[in-house]
């Protein structure tokens, strides 16, 4: 059985296989690299809170713009222009 540091440096190591080397060299701490897997996590937490704000408003204004479409197509056009007037 693994002693608690050696689990850890297993653990990261399988880390470091999804992420990429966490450390710049061999020399660094497990300390150091911990905190360096830490800061690549809280980033890629950041990125995904991002794209899912992204996602939501893209949802939002599909719905709009849906919305737009059935009430140019349904406006009657009067025998004027074919084009729909933008206020």
């Amino acid at each position: 059985m693994p002693s608690g540091m050696e689990a850890i440096r297993e653990r990261l190591s399988q880390v470091e296989t999804i992420l990429g080397p966490l450390a710049e060299n061999e020399t660094q701490s497990v300390n150091d690299r911990l905190a360096y897997a830490v800061e690549m996590a809280e980033r890629v937490a950041g990125q995904y809170m991002d794209a899912a704000e992204v996602s939501s408003k893209i949802q939002i204004l599909e719905g709009e713009i849906a919305v737009l479409k059935k009430a140019v197509v349904s406006t009657p056009t009067g025998g004027g222009s074919s084009k729909p007037i933008v206020l």
